[in-house]
C-alpha cells in the first residue's frame, strides 16, 4: 500500500481513511474497536506511520514477523529461473520492509542471494536502482 500511495502521491491526510474504507471481518471489526477506543476525531488526524503501527501489532505478532525476517535473510536462489527468484524477493521484500528501507539495501540484498555466475554478471556497480539490476539479470 505504502508503494501505492508514494507512486500516485496520495495526500498524507487521506491515506488512513483510504486504507479503513475496505476493511472487513476481523480488520473491520479490530478498527472499529479503535475507533471506539479512540474516537472519530483521533481517527481523523491519525498518520499514516501510526495506522500501520497499530495495524501490524494487531495482524503481525512480533514472532511472525522474525519468520518472515528470516525467510528473506534466507532466500538464495537454487534452481529458479530469474522470474521466480525476482518473484519471491519482491513478494518478501514487501513484508519486511525493514530490511529493503532503501535502494542500496535492496540493490545489495537481491545480488547476494543471486548464483554466484548471475550475480558477478549483474554486479552492484552499474545499475542505479533495483529495477536496473532485474533488468540485466
Amino acid at each position: 500500500m505504502a508503494n501505492a500511495f508514494q507512486m500516485s502521491f496520495y495526500p498524507e491526510g487521506s491515506k488512513v481513511r483510504f486504507t479503513s474504507s475496505p476493511l472487513n471481518d476481523r480488520a473491520q471489526d479490530w478498527w472499529e474497536e479503535v475507533d471506539f477506543t479512540l474516537g472519530g476525531e483521533a481517527l481523523k488526524t491519525m498518520t499514516w506511520d501510526e495506522f500501520v503501527t497499530r495495524f501490524r501489532i494487531e495482524f503481525a505478532p512480533a514472532i511472525e514477523v522474525q519468520q518472515l525476517a528470516r525467510e528473506f535473510q534466507d532466500l538464495f536462489q537454487t534452481a529458479e529461473t530469474m522470474t521466480e527468484i525476482t518473484a519471491k524477493f519482491q513478494e518478501r521484500a514487501l513484508l519486511v520492509p525493514h530490511y529493503v528501507a532503501d535502494e542500496e539495501m535492496k540493490k545489495v540484498r537481491y545480488n547476494d542471494m543471486l548464483r554466484d555466475n548471475i550475480s558477478k554478471f549483474v554486479s552492484l556497480s552499474g545499475c542505479e536502482t533495483l529495477n536496473d539490476m532485474i533488468a540485466r539479470a
